[in-house]
């Protein structure tokens, strides 16, 4: 029974070590951002993909919705539907997505910017570092 916790704790004790020892993997920090660009106010915004949810809900022309921190999708297309807000007539756009999974580790925004009832585009910028 003694020699249970002798071995015990040393593995803990080489758990730990190596634990501390293997350098420290860089991670993705992805913020992604719904914006509307139309001059229509757009509701129940949705973006549909095999990723991280991001919210939309309302979007007035030039505003934006964002998640902070979200994994990058593991699909290549996203289906972004909405309604208009006036006439009540929803819409699809199907975008290409698979630039945010091709990302290495670090920082970036993405924005998934509706531009016309028909049309979105994705864009990604890298955060500049801290000092």
């Amino acid at each position: 029974m003694r020699a249970s916790y002798i071995l015990l704790s040393c593995l803990l004790v080489a758990s730990c070590l190596w634990t501390s020892c293997s350098s420290p993997r860089e991670t993705l920090h992805l913020n992604v951002s719904l914006r509307n660009d139309t001059t229509i106010p757009l509701d129940w915004v949705k973006l549909q993909w095999d990723g991280p949810f991001v919210p939309g809900g309302i979007l007035s022309p030039g505003t934006e919705k964002t998640s902070v921190g979200v994994l990058a999708p593991k699909s290549d297309f996203a289906t972004i539907s909405f309604v208009e807000d006036s006439s009540r007539k929803p819409h699809k756009i199907t975008l290409d997505v698979s630039p945010l999974k091709a990302l290495h580790a670090g920082k970036y925004d993405a924005v998934i910017a509706i531009t016309a009832l028909d049309r979105a585009s994705l864009s990604v910028s890298a955060e500049p570092t801290a000092p």
